[in-house]
């Protein structure tokens, strides 16, 4: 069965896309199979894996929106599909997802619904990866209930500090709730950290230091590189665009850390 991985943080720019594309591109160059959700109204990562919004027919919203009355789990097959990125696959987003929030209100087990759509194919992949947007609602209780971990990227930030004991507090109601008892925290990653920062320096060390014992944190670090955004420009990963660049590495590192978590 696929492992789960909601990638989250309630603050916007954390980086969480660009982290959840080149993620599943190293987990794939290790021979994985992936899935991803995109489930941001932003649709980060469909627009930049080069699929446009006009030729989206079939998304996570019509899966959710199809489940929500005929509770046919089937229905996200029909969005599914294929990437540049050998072995990693797509359920794409729009901007329809917006609505998801007042169409649930009154729905039956609404916080349950992506959880049952991932059920038909968890056996079909090695990791499901869940992007999910910079906020606490129904589409990211969703995610936690449907995840069997949670990994969240973290800018060495005060401001991102303080989001971060929000999600916690989240992940927290959730196990209690009964929801999702065994919910994991794989660990936190820090994200666009600028080395020559001495504030990032500090903040790095204070993060560890924090939350080291608790929460775990990867000894991988992921820096604020021009490579970065210059693959985001092409809509390429950074494997497509500069394979031999210090960010690529820093990203094997990464999902060899992320395999050696389960």
């Amino acid at each position: 069965m696929a492992r789960t991985i909601a990638i989250a943080n309630i603050k916007g720019g954390s980086g969480k896309s660009t982290l959840t594309i080149n993620l599943a591109h190293a987990l794939a160059l290790l021979g994985r199979r992936i899935l991803l959700i995109d489930f941001d109204p932003q649709a980060s990562i469909t627009f930049l894996l080069g699929i446009p919004a006009r030729d989206i027919t079939a998304s996570i919203y019509t899966a959710i929106t199809e489940h929500r009355t005929t509770y046919d789990a089937g229905v996200i097959r029909t969005a599914i599909r294929r990437t540049d990125l050998e072995r990693v696959d797509l359920v794409p987003a729009t901007a329809r997802l917006n609505l998801v929030n007042d169409e649930l209100v009154g729905a039956l087990k609404r916080e349950e619904i992506l959880k049952a759509l991932l059920e038909p194919v968890q056996a079909e992949y090695d990791y499901i990866l869940i992007d999910n947007m910079p906020y606490l609602g129904v589409l990211l209780r969703n995610a936690l209930v449907a995840a069997g971990e949670v990994l969240i990227p973290l800018p060495p930030e005060v401001l991102a500090t303080e989001s971060l004991k929000l999600l916690i507090d989240q992940i927290t109601l959730i196990r209690r709730s009964g929801l999702n008892p065994d919910l994991q925290i794989t660990g936190l990653v820090l994200n666009l950290v600028d080395s020559r920062m001495n504030v990032h320096k500090d903040a790095v060390d204070y993060i560890r230091g924090t939350y080291g014992a608790s929460l775990g944190v990867f000894q991988s670090i992921i820096r604020d590189a021009v490579t970065v955004k210059e693959a985001q420009a092409g809509r390429q990963s950074v494997f497509q665009y500069k394979s031999a660049s210090r960010t690529a590495e820093e990203f094997r590192t990464l999902a060899q850390e992320v395999e050696d978590a389960c």
